[in-house]
């Protein structure tokens, strides 16, 4: 039977008993998970990022193991859609947890992205900041109308603040309505 009392079995199993623990002492919450999920999750990841870059992207974001093997190999191939294969190998092994995301979320934010600072800004700040790959269209779309408006609207000046500054696109929506402008337009 496939309980949660199978886990560390099957992690111990693809790991090794002292990784495993190590896993299951990082990531507790995957005990709530099947052994068969995780079986599911690795052989994708395997195939993706070598088995050790498996290992150490498991420990580094045990959540990894809870993805379906489809979610995984279809978040791959969106992250090569937009960036071709040799990038997105480098993209994926520096921050595994997209792998985690929807395909069709990867290429919506990345059309959002696109449609607010173009084709070539947009990749580049993808590029610098993936986990931008996670968020909303709309959450997206929200940020930038916040950014714009420290500009007085002035939607060029925005984007080239992007383009110097990609992180300030990764704060929440409530974070930088509480920004004053200027800390948003200083350099």
């Amino acid at each position: 039977a496939d309980t949660l009392f199978s886990t560390l079995p099957t992690l111990a199993v693809l790991f090794g008993e002292e990784r495993a623990r190590e896993i299951m002492q990082k990531y507790p919450g995957l005990l709530m998970s099947r052994g068969s999920t995780i079986r599911e999750a690795m052989p994708p990841l395997i195939e993706i990022l070598g088995r050790e870059g498996a290992m150490e992207a498991v420990l580094k974001n045990g959540n990894l193991l809870t993805a379906r093997s489809s979610t995984i190999l279809e978040a791959n191939r969106a992250v090569q859609t937009l960036f071709g294969d040799r990038k997105a190998a480098k993209i994926v092994a520096r921050s595994p947890y997209i792998l985690r995301a929807s395909a069709n979320n990867i290429l919506a934010t990345h059309a959002k992205m696109v449609e607010l600072v173009g084709t070539e800004s947009a990749l580049a700040i993808l590029e610098e900041k993936n986990i931008l790959l996670l968020n909303r269209p709309d959450t997206l779309q929200d940020r930038f109308d916040i950014i714009c408006e420290a500009f007085d609207g002035n939607r060029k000046n925005a984007v080239a603040e992007l383009k110097a500054r990609p992180r300030i696109l990764t704060f929440s929506v409530s974070i930088l309505r509480k920004l004053p402008a200027a800390s948003i337009t200083e350099e």
